[in-house]
């Protein structure tokens, strides 16, 4: 199978198995909630795991920053958004999407 990248915020991941990659932003149900939801980009689903990635090509540090905690905030927001997405998803409460399922 022809593996996955993707692309975000000028960084390449993977490669990955198209198997155990969900790319969140170009679901079907990310674009019905869309607006005014903050979500992390991709969850990968590896050995049991799920992983939920956030892209960011620069971190604030928080002796330089004057407004990180509203940063982590927003990325703490993203990954509990995810999240519940994942979880939403799993339950099968928006039939427009699939995830991949787990490895055995």
């Amino acid at each position: 199978m022809k593996p996955v990248y993707i692309v975000e915020s000028g960084m390449k991941f993977g490669p990955y198995s198209k198997d155990e990659c969900f790319s969140i932003e170009k679901s079907k149900t990310y674009e019905e909630i869309q607006q005014n939801i903050k979500m992390a980009e991709f969850m990968l689903l590896r050995s049991q795991q799920l992983w939920i990635i956030e892209a960011k090509s620069s971190t604030p540090r928080p002796e330089t920053q004057p407004n990180f905690d509203i940063f982590i905030e927003e990325v703490r927001e993203k990954l509990s958004n995810a999240l519940s997405l994942g979880l939403a998803l799993c339950l099968k409460r928006h039939p427009n999407d699939i995830l991949p399922k787990f490895p055995t």
